[in-house]
């Protein structure tokens, strides 16, 4: 066997020492990214499994280019499309996406609302993209990569339509987040209810801008999440976040990050560990 020179010693103690404190950059394959994106007073984010696929939830308002977003972050070309629910802040900058890229399946709970989404729907159908009304106990596979519909139950019959939002666990390996559209504390309560414990996610992707109809003390004590996203703008109109929604969280032990204040928030597990970082703005 050859001896192994003594230079080298050095610099192998380097790459274990690193490894060390940054597993995720020496995994042997890719971990899963998700990118929640600044877009001012709306919601969007982006999720790249492992396998490749690629599943964008929501897309703004419409005054942030999306497009050269996801492009920037590593979008494949063909990707998939989830809208938690029709509101403008949410589905506005979702037709110039649906335009650039090839859509492989899109998601959302059919409760018609806005011409912006039946302008979305008519071109996904046009061009025959496989598309799925959701419900509570669906199960979509991405790679090793799952996420599970925990909101609407069928029949549900929403007073609001941010109550209608699609709320989803994503679960990679041992890594889990939990995206909540703008689903208020009406259907926290049912969903803590209904699932318990199995709400529990490392990473809260949080209701409603963090206003003061979402983040029920109930509810984020079932979550416990370890990390807290909310999308907002700075500044805003609706005075977001409410400070009953801010106390709540920060009591639930969440490290809060906010795209009013952090600018694009990326997140990256290899199922086991967890890195997040911010832009800043």
């Amino acid at each position: 066997m050859p001896k192994r020179s003594l230079r080298t010693i050095p610099l192998i103690i380097l790459i274990i020492a690193l490894c060390a404190r940054l597993p995720i950059a020496c995994a042997k394959e890719p971990p899963l990214k998700i990118v929640f994106f600044d877009v001012g007073q709306g919601d969007s984010a982006a999720i790249y499994f492992p396998n490749g696929e690629a599943l964008l939830v929501d897309a703004g308002a419409g005054k942030t280019d999306i497009v050269r977003k996801l492009r920037e972050t590593g979008a494949p070309q063909s990707i998939s499309i989830l809208m938690t629910h029709p509101h403008s802040d949410h589905i506005g900058g979702m037709l110039p996406v649906v335009k650039e890229f090839n859509i492989i399946h899109a998601y959302d709970t059919g409760y018609p609302y806005s011409r912006i989404y039946e302008n979305i729907l008519n071109r996904l159908l046009a061009v025959n993209v496989q598309y799925s009304v959701v419900r509570s106990g669906q199960k979509f596979n991405f790679g090793e990569a799952q996420i599970t519909i925990l909101h609407p139950d069928e029949g549900f019959e929403p007073h609001d339509i941010n109550d209608s939002s699609v709320v989803f666990m994503l679960r990679y390996r041992d890594f889990t987040a939990l995206f909540t559209g703008d689903v208020e504390k009406v259907s926290e309560a049912r969903m803590v209810k209904k699932w318990g414990k199995l709400l529990d996610a490392d990473i809260l992707k949080v209701g409603h801008h963090g206003s003061r109809y979402s983040s029920s003390r109930d509810f984020l004590s079932v979550v416990r999440p370890q990390f807290a996203v909310i999308s907002l703008a700075i500044d805003n109109s609706y005075g977001y976040p409410h400070k009953q929604a801010l106390a709540a969280l920060e009591d639930s032990g969440a490290e809060i990050y906010r795209t009013d204040w952090h600018g694009d928030i990326t997140v990256i597990s290899d199922g086991r560990h967890i890195e997040i970082s911010a832009t800043e703005r």
